[in-house]
């Protein structure tokens, strides 16, 4: 017996049949692959919308990460300097 390979697919659809809609290739099938369609696009747009936050959301890390650097700089060097000024027991 040779090995075989089943693929299998799940469709999720949103919306209603009407009973009298069961006939296959009919309008149900017709209306669930407008739904399929919808759907997709709708999640499109949903993962865009994600993606463009994202990008804000990075671009404003980096923002903050180079400030954080500045001020540390900053810091850095009023420490130099007022440890010059007041020098502390361990800088004599």
């Amino acid at each position: 017996m040779a090995d075989q390979t089943i693929i299998r697919r799940t469709v999720i659809e949103r919306g209603f049949r009407s009973a009298t809609d069961n006939q296959p290739g009919g309008r149900a099938a017709v209306e669930a692959m407008r739904n399929f369609a919808h759907q997709h696009e709708e999640e499109k747009r949903e993962m865009q919308e994600l993606n463009t936050k994202f990008g804000a959301y990075l671009d404003r890390v980096k923002f903050l990460e180079t400030q954080n650097r500045k001020l540390q700089a900053q810091l850095d060097d009023l420490k130099q300097k007022w440890g010059k000024i007041f020098p502390t027991k361990n800088n004599k």
